[in-house]
């Protein structure tokens, strides 16, 4: 398979329904096979687990664990104006309101990135702060 095929796949990862819908469409021709078909089967094996666990993501938060994780995280995070932060992994963006919030909204941006975009996507509608910018 040509490289260019994953470019265009990873191209596309902000907007999971399309990913999906590439690597289904990948997958239906017959000119994939071996190793390349076994890696578009992964791929989208692991697109699948990610975003049944967005679907879950919520819950998960109540727990005590997860806010003394955010407490800890807060505790050691000194965000200055002008400063770049980039959220790795960042679910519903409960690290990147953090660092927007400690900073009193003087951070220069948040890039925010992780495989299943749609706990972010919704807490991003209900934040609408100017001034930071959030990718996926």
């Amino acid at each position: 398979m040509k490289k260019g095929l994953y470019e265009l796949i990873r191209k596309y990862s902000r907007d999971e329904e399309l990913n999906a819908k590439v690597i289904d469409f990948c997958l239906s021709s017959n000119n994939i096979v071996g190793e390349d078909r076994q890696r578009l089967l992964r791929m989208r094996e692991e697109l699948k687990f990610w975003e049944e666990y967005g679907d879950i993501y919520s819950n998960l938060e109540k727990a005590s664990v997860y806010k003394n994780l955010l407490r800890v995280f807060e505790d050691f995070c000194f965000p200055k104006a002008g400063d770049v932060w980039l959220d790795v992994g960042c679910g519903p963006l409960n690290i990147s309101e953090l660092i927007y919030k400690k900073s009193g909204g003087k951070v220069k941006s948040i890039e925010a990135i992780d495989i299943v975009l749609g706990p972010a996507r919704n807490k991003l509608n209900r934040l609408n702060k100017r001034g930071v910018f959030f990718t996926g």
